[in-house]
Parts: structure tokens; C-alpha cells; sequence
């Protein structure tokens, strides 16, 4: 493929190193991707060399982890679509294209009562020495509370909350929406929370919210 271009072909390594200054810098499982698999694999490589035979060695090699396999092709397709988009591989040449993704299996893992017990003394111990927002633990005792997502809570708002029917209506879900029961703790915390304008920081960011989310 370098026959195209009138300069020598770059390492992949600048990609990646673009690529996670561009995306992927907040982003640890994805640089986790990039860490354990692709950079190994690829960061030596001329970026127009690699081709869909290294993809898919690389997706077979990673056959007993079909959920690992499929986030690292994800990263590895965003990269060329980047290389492409930059002038550095030819339109259309994205090499992830056509590798057949593992089938997953639905996962679903509840906490044991010592991991319960465990994140309850963190939160604790983080409410104790304020080195996070109180809304930040209201919503951490929140998804202790009711099992949701955290996406869910992070996104709640005061008119999904029903507190006389101890209900939370969700409108959107992976499942459609859906009603959460809620237990009087789980009423109460959501009283006496304050307005969480910071409560994405139990995921890092620090973007601002409505005072309409809890």
C-alpha cells in the first residue's frame, strides 16, 4: 500500500499516540485496549501496512475473551477511520472492516455482601473526609440502593422520581423504560440530596448539569 504515497509511510505508534490524545485520554478501557493489545501487536508497523489478515490474527488470538475482543476491534477501527481521515491510509482501506465480531454472551454480576459491605466503608469513609460532593455519595448510596445503571442515575431527574409511590419512572433504558421500586432510605437520600451539578464526578468529568438532575 506505500506505493500511493510520495512520502514514507508512518509508524502506527503515531496514530495511537494521536488517537488517545484526541479520544481516548479519559477513556482507561479503552487505553487498556490500546496497552495490552494493540500497541504491542501494532506500534511498529507502517500504518499502511497492516492489513485485515493482522486484524483478524490479532481478534482470533483474543478468541477467549470475546467482550475484549470486541472492545479492542472497536478502538482499532476508530484508529484507521482516524488514519484515514488524517491522509495517512487511503478512503475506505479501514482493514477492521469485515472481521466477524465474537458473539457475547449476556453478562449479568451482582455484588457479593463482603463486596457490598466494602463499597458501604468507602463511602463512608469518603463522606467522613469530604474528598467527594455530597451528591456524589447520594448518588453512590443511590445505586447501592435501587440496583440501577449508573448511567441512569447520573442522568436522573427530579421528574422521574415519584416520591409518594416510592417510584423512580425511567424513560429511557437499554431495556425501555421501566419502573424502579424505591425502599424509604432510597426516598429519603433523594430529599435531602442537594443539586448535583458535579455528580458526574463519580465517572471523572466535571461537566456541568441542570438544576433539573437530581
Amino acid at each position: 500500500m506505500n506505493s500511493s504515497f510520495d512520502t514514507p509511510a508512518p509508524a502506527f505508534a503515531t496514530v495511537l499516540a494521536l488517537g488517545i490524545l484526541l479520544l481516548y485520554l479519559n477513556s482507561l478501557p479503552r487505553l487498556r485496549s490500546i496497552r495490552l493489545y494493540i500497541a504491542p501487536r501494532f506500534a511498529k508497523r507502517d500504518v499502511t501496512d497492516i492489513e485485515r489478515r493482522d486484524i483478524a490474527s490479532l481478534h482470533h488470538d483474543m478468541r477467549a475473551t470475546p467482550y475484549q475482543a470486541k472492545r479492542t476491534l472497536a478502538v482499532l477501527s476508530e484508529m484507521f477511520n482516524l488514519a484515514e481521515l488524517w491522509g495517512l491510509r487511503p478512503d475506505g482501506s479501514n482493514p477492521c472492516l469485515h472481521v466477524k465480531r465474537y458473539r457475547e454472551e449476556p453478562r449479568e454480576r451482582f455484588l457479593t455482601q463482603d463486596e457490598f459491605a466494602r463499597v458501604g466503608s468507602v463511602r463512608d469513609e469518603i463522606e467522613r473526609e469530604g474528598s467527594e460532593t455530597r451528591s456524589a455519595v447520594a448518588a453512590i448510596r443511590l445505586l447501592m440502593m435501587t440496583g440501577c445503571r449508573r448511567s441512569e442515575i447520573q442522568t436522573l431527574r427530579w421528574e422521574h422520581v415519584d416520591p409518594e409511590a416510592g417510584e423512580l419512572h425511567l424513560p429511557d433504558t437499554k431495556t425501555g423504560a421501566r419502573v424502579v421500586p424505591l425502599a424509604p432510605s432510597a426516598v429519603a437520600v433523594q430529599r435531602f440530596s442537594p443539586p448535583c451539578p458535579a455528580i458526574r464526578r463519580i465517572r471523572g468529568s466535571s461537566s456541568a448539569r441542570s438544576p433539573d438532575h437530581i
